[in-house]
């Protein structure tokens, strides 16, 4: 004998054709978001990618963009202030949610393409923008591995989400 289920009532909003509040706006242009609000004294940053996939730092020349006017200040490795690393959820047998022990802008190791060796805080989204370009770094690239089969024995997986890696 099989079971019969009331068919589901849908009272609120599923199913139904809606009047966004903020439609017309959005649609016209004349909506203004969150990042349109002016704060007073509010500070811009933009990061500095990496372009190599694995190496390490050599150097940073941040001179050009403290030059620029607007720039307050360029943070590195060398300039980030001290603060406390946190263990890895690996690491602290998961009493924490970090995912890796990779820090941004305070490693000069590079371990992924793109990752963050520089950040430039300015008085607009522009001058941050225009003085992260300005920033240059000198890479030692070494040599990147992007099979698993190529990977050092210490570095392979020994699960993925509990089930053996292909």
């Amino acid at each position: 004998m099989s079971t019969v289920y009331d068919p589901i009532s849908f009272n609120g909003a599923v199913g139904k054709n809606l009047v966004r509040r903020t439609g017309h706006e959005k649609v016209k242009g004349k909506a203004t978001f969150t990042a349109e609000w002016p704060l007073e004294g509010m500070l811009h940053g933009v990061a500095v990618p990496s372009t190599i996939p694995c190496g390490h730092v050599k150097s940073i020349d941040i001179s050009a963009a403290e030059e620029m006017p607007g720039v307050r200040f360029v943070l590195t490795a060398d300039n980030l202030p001290k603060f406390r690393r946190v263990k890895t959820g690996g690491e602290s047998n998961f009493q924490t949610c970090v995912a890796t022990n990779v820090y941004p802008l305070a490693e000069k190791k590079i371990w992924h393409a793109g990752q963050y060796v520089a950040a430039v805080v300015a008085d607009t989204f522009e001058t941050a923008r225009d003085a992260a370009m300005l920033v240059k770094v000198e890479y030692a690239a070494e040599p990147h591995i992007t099979d698993i089969d190529n990977a050092p024995a210490d570095e392979r997986p020994s699960s993925l989400m509990g089930a053996p890696p292909v």
